[in-house]
């Protein structure tokens, strides 16, 4: 905290306002970003042709300012801790995208707790929060086992979703029952949102990974490519992707729909080996010579390997499209082969949004914790889903769990990676076709479609936040 001073400072009459009880709750959220604590907004989330974007001015603190912690005019703090609670994943083929997990929930913690916590106005103040962590192996019997810990010992305030839907599942069959609200946060698959009662206790930091491909394809209509090749594992996450899965609604009923030509959609590299032969496939897009190759891939290192069997074999695609490519896995892999490849991201430092605490406290956060998003991107899904779960806090007042699932039900704020809500329909980027069901409580947040360029992440879409425009043919270096 800053040295007293008998000059009054910006936002005090804020903070007096507040002291006095002149402010209602929903008033304070709209001003605390002035006080030391980001501001809850309500986040405007629009359409913009076929994309789905988020207004660069719809909200967020832009600065803080601190005040005295004692005397008159001191910020009020309240009684009690905000207690959140997960499991991560120690060993297994998900374990290393989240390797640094607990470290940033410690870093947020800290710096969160050293600016005064969150406002709580029914608590009577700023309260500290507070994120209890237990490793799993990966298994569903180890995540339930962690949220029973965290529901009947521990007693949190708020569960924040695991990596993966097998461990949003087991999750969700502890919180549910006991009605502690739940946020899924890397997982975003449709059963976890069409379970029983999750309407009331579930909600989700993004939106279903279905949506994946929306964006880029819509990007691609703008060049003249007619013809796309879709490419998965053959398993649920990369299939609901691709639109090869269960609910039928992906990457190949978007393209259909947008006036594309599917010529093939495959399950490759079933087994999710490194040193997968890629050979029959690339020789079967040859003959086909789609416009654009889009693989749905598990992980980076899978669509680096296609790459360079790629240029091994003497294939250029017109375009390649490895959702996975955005990240460091694959750029250390393939070098300076990455140049042209299309891929996704879900936060990019262009990004106009703020952030429910402000992008500088993310941005001290992967300092501190000692990761960049290039080698975890998926970190900065974990770091929304707190600021929703602190966010409902201060919207409700008070750390209740049926009056915060209450309030995540109608809350609406500019998140990290943009405009946030419950939807309840879901309607963003548009409804369900008639006849398939995703369940409620998604948000509308789904990725971005990005493409190196001489050797840097460029921002090629939407449009209101793109950074660059898309080259294609892609100009590939194979």
């Amino acid at each position: 905290m800053a040295d007293s001073s008998e000059e009054e400072q910006p936002g005090q009459d804020i903070i007096n306002e507040i002291l006095n009880k002149r402010m209602n709750r929903r008033k304070a959220i709209s001003t605390m970003g002035k006080v030391g604590a980001a501001a809850v907004l309500a986040g405007v989330v629009g359409a913009a042709g076929g994309y789905i974007v988020g207004g660069s001015g719809a909200g967020g603190n832009t600065g803080t300012t601190t005040v005295t912690a004692s005397g008159a005019g001191a910020i009020p703090k309240g009684s009690g801790t905000f207690k959140m609670g997960t499991s991560i994943t120690t060993s297994g083929p998900t374990a290393p995208i989240i390797a640094k997990a607990s470290d940033m929930f410690n870093a947020i913690v800290s710096l969160v707790n050293a600016r005064g916590g969150i406002y709580a106005e029914k608590l009577g103040g700023y309260v500290p929060i507070k994120v209890i962590t237990y490793p799993d192996d990966g298994s569903a019997a180890s995540i339930k086992s962690n949220y029973t810990k965290l529901v009947t010992s521990d007693n949190i305030d708020f569960a924040l979703g695991p990596v993966g839907t097998t461990g949003a599942l087991a999750a969700t069959s502890v919180t549910i029952p006991n009605g502690v609200p739940y946020i899924d946060c890397i997982a975003g698959e449709v059963p976890i949102f069409s379970q029983q009662n999750a309407g009331k206790w579930v909600v989700g930091a993004i939106n279903v990974v279905n949506f994946w491909l929306w964006n880029y394809l819509n990007v691609l209509k703008t060049t003249d490519a007619k013809t796309v090749a879709i490419l998965d594992h053959g398993e649920d996450f990369t299939q609901d992707i691709s639109g090869n899965g269960a609910v039928a609604l992906g990457g190949k009923q978007f393209a259909e729909s947008l006036g594309f030509s599917v010529l093939t959609a495959d399950h490759v590299n079933p087994t999710f080996s490194p040193n997968y032969d890629y050979t029959s496939e690339i020789q079967k897009l040859k003959s086909l010579n789609p416009d654009a190759v889009l693989y749905c891939d598990f992980a980076a290192i899978f669509s680096a390997s296609m790459l360079r069997q790629m240029k091994t074999a003497g294939y250029k695609p017109k375009a390649y499209h490895a959702i996975q490519g955005s990240v460091g896995g694959f750029t250390s892999s393939v070098g300076d082969l990455k140049n042209g490849v299309s891929a996704e991201v879900y936060w990019d430092p262009s990004y106009p949004y703020q952030g429910f605490f402000g992008v500088d406290l993310w941005n001290k956060v992967r300092t501190q914790a000692g990761f960049t998003d290039l080698d975890f991107p998926w970190l900065s899904i974990d770091y929304m889903g707190l600021e929703i779960a602190c966010a409902a806090v201060q919207y409700a007042g008070t750390t209740d769990k049926t009056a915060v699932a209450n309030a995540l039900s109608s809350l609406q704020i500019t998140a990290l990676q943009g405009p946030w809500k419950a939807q309840n329909p879901v309607t963003l980027p548009f409804p369900p076709p008639s006849g398939v069901s995703i369940g409620v409580g998604q948000s509308p947040v789904i990725p971005s479609p990005i493409q190196w360029q001489n050797g840097n992440r460029v921002l090629i879409g939407p449009p209101n936040i793109a950074t660059g425009k898309y080259i294609y043919p892609e100009p590939l270096n194979i």
